[in-house]
């Protein structure tokens, strides 16, 4: 399984194996861990990653597809 959290300047995302499992304006370590238990499957590759701030404003929210996500350079 790969997990993505993706943080932007007030809002974060938590993708597992490119698809968003939750999102707002903050992700609990507790949800974020619920969601991965929830899959039953072991991590293989975990990171962090940095949203850029002006897509993520125009677009309001992340989107359910990581590959729609546009990161900052």
């Amino acid at each position: 399984m790969k997990v993505v959290y993706a943080r932007a300047y007030d809002w974060e995302g938590l993708y597992i194996d490119d698809t968003c499992v939750t999102q707002g304006h903050s992700v609990s370590l507790e949800e974020a861990i619920s969601c991965i238990k929830n899959t039953g499957q072991p991590i293989a590759h975990a990171e962090v990653k940095r949203v850029d701030d002006k897509w993520l404003e125009q677009e309001g929210y992340l989107p359910d597809n990581i590959k729609e996500v546009r990161w900052e350079q």
